[in-house]
This record gives structure tokens, C-alpha cells and sequence, in this order.
């Protein structure tokens, strides 16, 4: 038990070092060229949203593309805005079916080596480029090795413990799924193994929707975490996140147990209407938010106190 905690922490001060460098080097970057890139990306509300979507669909990763939105932002490359569709679009992108699955874990050489090559030459562009290069393989490291603990987290007897719990007390369900989330920070593959306990009839239907709950919840805290040294704007960005999926998850699975065996009726195995309702309930979240957001940007900027000159 100690020795998985001493790991996380590893792998937390790793995460946290990763923000640094990320910070560094675009501040240090040159403001020009960066600022154009994004500006094409992100021309739109609509341009950000499919870039949130179709870097994390490459990445298989929301947690990292809302960390690097919630550093654009703080770094003032990104206006908040953006940042919201974005963060709409890596929601959906999670969960976007893909054919072929590239594990994170293979970019982790690539960035580190050509970072370090990158750093160690003078101009200041590519010892900036280096050290975003070199932070952004710190971020899949730390996220990897969380990941990796879950080898050993599951077979340890208090989890094991736990889990057999979860048929009679669906809270502690709940808090299983948010310690889960917040540790591994994947609900791609916490989801899968609970997909797979629900097929072996491990897990009751019941107790597997707060499971999933939790876990929702506890894949946001990373954002919540990257952005403590940040702005006002990126601590914004990173609670709206997790109201995003708080609120959101809420909501839709309370909906989906209520007529889930109504949706049985339509050959949908559980696991099946389990996939489609994630993904569908992100897209309605996506189209619910997406026009109120020049509304929400204009409410915080009204709420904002006044400070005389």
C-alpha cells in the first residue's frame, strides 16, 4: 500500500514538473508564429471544438488536452472562449470508437529524446519547442505510470474488499470510482474494466452506474490539479470541466437507469447502451453549451468586482 502511494506521488511530482515546462516554454516562445498556428485551430468556436475533438481522439486522453487548454489559456495564448470548446469538443473525442488504438505510452521516448535534442541547441525557438516537447512527455509519463498502478492496485485485498461491497452500498461505490479515477486518470480504460466485471456478472448493473459516476468525477481532478498555478481563467476552465462531467454524468445516468430496460427492448446488450449513452450524452452536452457561450463568457465577466484606477 505504501509503496503504490510513494509511486503516485512520484508521478504526481513528475505531472506537476510537466505543467512547469509547458508554462516556460510557451512563454518563452515566440509569440508570433505560436499565436498564428492557434489562431487558425481555433478561428471558431465551432474550428475549437473540432481540435478539441481530433487531439483527443489521437491522444486518447481528455485529462491532457484540458491541462495543455487550461496552460494556453493561463499563458494568455488561448482565450477562454476557445478554451470552452475545446474543452466541449476532448469530451467527445474520448469517446469517439477507434479502429485502431495507439497507446500513449509510445509517444513518451519520442518527446523526451527530441525534446532533450531540441533544448540543447542555441536558438531560443527550438529550446523553447524542446522544452514544451520535453514537458509534454513528462505529462504522458505521469499519466502512464498512474495508469500502470492499477496493475497493482486491483489485486491488493482492500480493493478486492471494496468491490464486493459495491452491491450493498452503492456511495462507497461512488468514492471507489472517484479514488479510481483520480489515481489512474483514464475513464477509457476504467470504463472498459468495468464494462468487462458487468459481462462476467461481477458487478450488478445498479452498483456499476455509480461506479462509473465516480469515475467521471475523479478523471477531472488532474485539471483541477494543473490549474492551481494558473490564472483566474484556467482555474475557470478546469472547474467548468468537472461541472461539465459532474452535472452532466449526473444527470444522463439517472436517466439511464430510469429506462435502460426500456432501451434493452431495442437488442442493445448493457455494455452496448452503456458505449452509446456516453457518447450521445457528450454530444447533447456539446450541443447544449456550445451556443451559450458567449453567455457564459459574458455572466463571469458581469460578475467580476470592480477595482477603481
Amino acid at each position: 500500500m505504501i509503496e503504490v502511494l510513494s509511486f503516485f506521488a512520484v508521478f504526481l511530482t513528475i505531472f506537476l514538473f510537466g505543467m512547469l515546462l509547458l508554462k516556460i516554454g510557451l512563454q518563452n516562445f515566440e509569440n508570433q508564429p505560436l499565436r498564428n498556428q492557434l489562431s487558425f485551430l481555433t478561428k471558431t468556436s465551432a474550428h475549437s471544438f473540432l481540435t478539441g475533438i481530433l487531439i483527443t481522439f489521437i491522444t486518447q486522453s481528455s485529462s491532457v488536452v484540458i491541462i495543455i487548454a487550461i496552460v494556453l489559456v493561463s499563458a494568455r495564448f488561448l482565450p477562454l472562449r476557445k478554451a470552452l470548446s475545446v474543452t466541449l469538443g476532448a469530451n467527445i473525442g474520448a469517446w469517439i470508437p477507434s479502429f485502431v488504438f495507439f497507446p500513449v505510452s509510445n509517444l513518451i521516448l519520442p518527446l523526451l529524446l527530441l525534446g532533450t535534442f531540441l533544448i540543447m541547441l542555441s536558438s531560443r525557438k527550438s529550446f523553447s519547442i524542446g522544452v514544451i516537447l520535453f514537458g509534454l512527455g513528462c505529462l504522458t509519463v505521469a499519466l502512464s505510470g498512474c495508469k500502470s498502478l492499477s496493475h497493482t492496485l486491483f489485486p491488493l485485498t482492500f480493493v478486492q474488499d471494496s468491490m464486493n461491497l459495491l452491491s450493498s452500498n452503492e456511495l462507497l461505490g461512488s468514492i471507489i470510482g472517484v479514488l479510481l479515477g483520480g489515481i489512474i486518470q483514464s475513464h477509457t480504460f476504467l470504463f472498459e474494466i468495468v464494462l468487462e466485471a458487468i459481462k462476467e456478472q461481477a458487478l450488478p448493473f445498479k452498483s456499476s452506474l455509480f461506479l462509473l459516476w465516480g469515475i467521471s468525477i475523479g478523471t477531472s481532478l488532474f485539471p483541477l490539479v494543473a490549474s492551481i498555478g494558473s490564472n483566474k481563467e484556467g482555474k475557470f476552465l478546469a472547474l467548468f470541466y468537472i461541472l461539465l462531467n459532474t452535472l452532466g454524468t449526473s444527470i444522463f445516468l439517472s436517466l439511464f437507469y430510469a429506462f435502460h430496460h426500456i432501451l434493452s427492448l431495442l437488442f442493445f446488450t448493457e455494455e452496448e447502451l452503456l458505449r452509446l449513452f456516453f457518447l450521445s450524452s457528450h454530444i447533447f452536452l456539446a450541443a447544449l453549451f456550445l451556443p451559450l457561450i458567449k453567455l457564459i463568457i459574458y455572466v463571469r465577466e458581469r460578475k467580476r468586482p470592480y477595482r477603481p484606477t
